[in-house]
C-alpha cells in the first residue's frame, strides 16, 4: 500500500512539469465534429500519454480521453491507434489502422512518422511532410450507407 501511495504522489507531481502539444486535427466528411490529437510530454521531453478531444460545431465536448503510451488505442469500432516500433523518448513509426468495410470485416492502415523537433514532436508522412491534419474520408456503399473509413488524408503547414 505504501509503495501505491508513494507511486500515485510521484505520478502526480511529475504531472505538473507536462506539457502537453497538438500533433494533429482530426475532421472528416461524415460529420463536423473537430478532434485533437495531442501528446503529453513529461518532465525530460519523453512522450507520457496520447490524448483525444473532440468537440462538436456548437463547441461543446464530446470526448476528452487520455490514454498511457503503452496502451493501444481504440477510439471507437472504426479507428484504431497503434504504435509500431516508437519509444517515449525518440518517437517512431504511428499505425492508423481503421477499419475500410465493416459490412466485410476488412480494414487498412496508414503509417506515419512520430518525430522529436526542438519543440517536441510532430506528425510527419513517411516522405517526410508535415501531417498536422488528418481528413478521414468515410467509406460509403450502395444501399449500406456508411461501412467504414475509406482512406486518410494527410497534409500540414
Amino acid at each position: 500500500m505504501k509503495a501505491f501511495i508513494l507511486a500515485a504522489a510521484l505520478f502526480s507531481s511529475l504531472s505538473v512539469f507536462a506539457n502537453e502539444i497538438n500533433l494533429a486535427t482530426i475532421t472528416s466528411d461524415s460529420d463536423k465534429d473537430v478532434t485533437e490529437f495531442n501528446l503529453i510530454l513529461d518532465n525530460v521531453n519523453s512522450i507520457d500519454s496520447f490524448k483525444l478531444k473532440t468537440t462538436t460545431p456548437e463547441g461543446q465536448i464530446e470526448k476528452d480521453d487520455t490514454y498511457p503510451v503503452e496502451t493501444v488505442l481504440d477510439t471507437g469500432v472504426t479507428l484504431q491507434l497503434k504504435s509500431g516500433g516508437f519509444t517515449a523518448a525518440k518517437g517512431g513509426t504511428i499505425i492508423l489502422d481503421f477499419l475500410y468495410n465493416g459490412a466485410r470485416g476488412t480494414r487498412k492502415s496508414m503509417k506515419l512518422n512520430l518525430v522529436k523537433t526542438a519543440k517536441g514532436f510532430a506528425l510527419q508522412t513517411l516522405e517526410g511532410k508535415p501531417a498536422s491534419k488528418l481528413f478521414i474520408v468515410a467509406h460509403r456503399v450502395p444501399i449500406l450507407g456508411t461501412v467504414g473509413v475509406s482512406r486518410i488524408q494527410a497534409s500540414g503547414k
